[in-house]
């Protein structure tokens, strides 16, 4: 089973969408990470296939989360999702999309879209 982690300080958003992508998506296996700090522990423990992550978080933010995995794991689709900041969201996502992400979502986002993404990205298993 693919192990998806959800990386986003907002608990009960990063709640939320896990539990709502895994009634859609339930040949994967879900993690939420509120701790930015541990994503990197989680990623090399774990064998992770996608990495969703929001932009704007008070540790490590998402910018640096991208840079780092697209520098150290290449192969694992990103997928960043902003709901704004000091720049506003879309700029946040402007530039992940810049660093190579594989999909950007606003928020509110569509589960339902970003559960096709995540099963195009990955494919059916």
């Amino acid at each position: 089973m693919s192990n998806i982690l959800i990386v986003d300080d907002d608990v009960d958003f990063s709640e939320a969408l896990l539990d709502s992508l895994s009634m859609l998506l339930s040949h994967y296996q879900f993690i939420s990470c509120g701790e930015s700090t541990q994503v990197f522990d989680l990623i090399y423990s774990l064998p992770v296939s996608l990495v969703i992550t929001d932009m704007v978080m008070p540790d490590v933010e998402g910018i640096e989360i991208i840079t780092r995995l697209k520098q150290d794991c290449p192969n694992i689709p990103i997928i960043a999702m902003s709901g704004g900041g000091r720049v506003g969201g879309s700029n946040y996502l402007i530039l992940a999309d810049a660093l190579g992400t594989d999909a950007i979502f606003d928020k509110p986002l569509s589960v339902l879209d970003m559960s096709r993404k995540i099963e195009e990205l990955l494919g059916s298993s």
